[in-house]
């Protein structure tokens, strides 16, 4: 059912039915967070394949759900704090290439959500100018973190694809 609600979420998002997507998204964001995906005292006694599997899962719903709060101007269904499982890391020898670009999906969707919570929540949008400043410069150096990320990704698979 969960992998089921991801692929029509994203269809829904190549299809132009936002809203649609957040529905499904949301879906899949309460089903995960009912079976404890989000939290690692829930999955870290499975096996390591069910443990990758649900893992992805998770991140997945996550990206759909945190690039949809700040394209439809909504709160987010995962908040990161409540987040304990870790995300995906390339630093697995026997990882696939594509997972690479998967994590920094994950971080651009977490950069997402962030810009939401910091400049467009109704909480932000009562905050004075100097807070609105910290809280742009600090995105900004965000962002500026996610592009070294992406050049070293990029760079990191055109040399692993020239081996």
């Amino acid at each position: 059912m969960l992998v089921l609600t991801a692929f029509e979420a994203f269809y829904a998002i190549e299809f132009s039915k936002p809203s649609l997507s957040w529905t499904l998204s949301a879906k899949g964001s309460e089903l995960c967070q009912t079976l404890g995906y989000h939290r690692l005292a829930s999955v870290k006694n499975d096996k390591q394949e069910d443990f990758q599997y649900k893992q992805f899962l998770f991140w997945s719903i996550y990206f759909i759900d945190k690039s949809l709060s700040l394209r439809l101007g909504r709160p987010s269904t995962i908040p990161d704090w409540d987040i304990t499982v870790p995300r995906p890391s390339t630093n697995d020898p026997h990882s696939e290439p594509v997972l690479a670009y998967f994590v920094l999906s994950i971080e651009t969707a977490r950069c997402q959500g962030n810009i939401y919570e910091m400049l467009y929540s109704p909480n932000s949008m009562t905050q004075p100018d100097q807070v609105k400043q910290s809280r742009v410069e600090a995105l900004v150096s965000d962002l500026r973190n996610l592009e070294a990320k992406t050049w070293e990704t990029n760079v990191g698979q055109r040399q692993q694809a020239s081996r």
